[in-house]
């Protein structure tokens, strides 16, 4: 069953109710489509009404019923209009607030994650003005060289690579200067 080798009854039944297609949205989307290429100044609800009628075949319905019928549901639409303007006009605002949300929210996130990001930069520019900046393998050796644990040596050389990283954009540090070489030890050697 594609996806799904192992199928059980509930899971059958449960996706029993979906098209295995997805013919009818694109068919209701390519009218849509045409709809807006070839009328652009048509209210949303006119193009939404057009594609209704359509698909529900309105017109071989309507036809079925009598003249009278169909004046009177002609006159009950044309009463209701009002009502249903409204109605299309709060669903326009309620999408529009939640897309006005999601956009604020997406701002709010890139916020926090620049500030995230200017505040490591100024921790690892900090170690750098504290333990010197490593720009060559021998100023490297002689300042790993000064340090006394090996965890001291791994987080200047980590430190150092991130910087180098985060600053100028350099991605091949950690192959010149690896910090995982440096021996991980339990004693403060």
């Amino acid at each position: 069953m594609g996806n799904f080798p192992e199928t059980t009854k509930l899971t059958v039944s449960n996706f029993h109710q979906f098209l295995p297609h997805n013919k009818l949205p694109e068919r209701v989307f390519g009218q849509l489509d045409w709809l807006l290429r070839h009328r652009p100044n048509a209210s949303k609800i006119a193009n939404e009404a057009h594609i209704m009628y359509n698909m529900n075949r309105t017109a071989n319905w309507l036809q079925q019923k009598d003249d009278e019928k169909v004046e009177e549901l002609i006159s009950w639409s044309k009463k209701n209009l009002k009502s249903m303007k409204e109605t299309e006009k709060l669903r326009i605002q309620e999408l529009d607030s939640k897309l006005r949300q999601i956009s604020i929210d997406k701002e709010n996130r890139t916020k926090a994650l620049a500030a995230k990001s200017k505040e490591r930069k100024e921790s690892l520019t900090q170690e750098i003005v504290k333990l010197g900046f490593w720009d060559k393998k021998g100023v490297v050796n002689a300042k790993l060289k000064k340090l006394k644990t090996q965890t001291a040596k791994r987080n200047a050389l980590k430190n150092s690579n991130q910087f180098q990283e985060l600053c100028f954009g350099t991605k091949s540090r950690h192959k010149i200067f690896p910090s995982h070489q440096i021996p991980k030890t339990n004693c403060n050697n």
